[in-house]
């Protein structure tokens, strides 16, 4: 059953790098960069890259929020022997 398995991913293998490069392709990379569907493929990305970087912004601006209220809620609960001098 091993040697099956193995044998059919080799063939799988073999035959994905004797494929023609036309089917590895697909229509916007094979085609023209400056065509109207390679343009909508930069938008695409760029929308997206936007989308993930406001995401990542605001989950670190959630822990910078939850790192400054520990902060201050630990500061103010400080008994008064042991709160720092302001001299």
């Amino acid at each position: 059953m091993r040697l099956v398995k193995r044998l059919a991913l080799i063939l799988i293998a073999l035959l994905a790098f004797l494929a023609p490069q036309e089917l590895l392709a697909c229509a916007v990379c094979f085609g023209d960069k400056n065509s109207q569907m390679g343009k909508a493929a930069d938008a695409g990305v760029l929308t997206l890259l936007l989308v993930i970087m406001a995401v990542l912004a605001a989950i670190a601006s959630f822990f910078i929020y939850i790192v400054r209220r520990t902060a201050r809620l630990e500061q103010q609960n400080l008994p008064d022997s042991i709160a720092p001098s302001s001299q």
